[in-house]
């Protein structure tokens, strides 16, 4: 299991969003391993790491940036689309024996860099909690 402030991260970004029934410059989530990779290596740990939390950092800027509700949520969208392989190869590498416990300490300590962009993620989210496109692609939001 991935470290489970990282589970609940996820969830609070998400809760935001599901509580209710011209695209801004964004940074790009750091490039994700080959997806075509299975094979776990925990020296790719730092890695996995850093690109988790620049898909929170670019979930941010959306949220943040968005002029409206169906702009954050196609935003939102394609940014989920990107790094779906990304939160893949960190499930794989979380379940290992060995890559596990390095990512959940890689990932804890990055906590107090996430912490507040949760936070603003779900300020922001909460203007559009009721928009059901918003909603929709917060359901689909890949999570550890």
């Amino acid at each position: 299991m991935i470290a489970p402030t990282w589970s609940r991260i996820a969830l609070c970004a998400g809760l935001a969003a599901c509580g209710g029934p011209g695209a801004p410059a964004t940074p790009a989530p750091a490039a994700a391993p080959d997806a075509g990779v299975r094979a776990i290596d925990p020296a790719l740990v730092p890695e996995l790491a850093a690109g988790l939390e620049e898909v929170l950092a670019t979930m941010a800027a959306i949220t943040d940036a968005a002029a409206d509700c169906p702009t954050m949520a196609r935003q939102l969208g394609e940014l989920f689309d990107r790094s779906a392989p990304l939160f893949e190869l960190a499930r794989g590498h979380g379940q290992d024996p060995e890559a596990g416990p390095a990512l959940v300490a890689a990932l804890d300590a990055r906590a107090a860099v996430v912490q507040p962009l949760v936070e603003r993620i779900a300020r922001e989210l909460g203007r559009c909690q009721l928009d059901p496109d918003v909603a929709a692609v917060m359901e689909r939001m890949p999570t550890l």
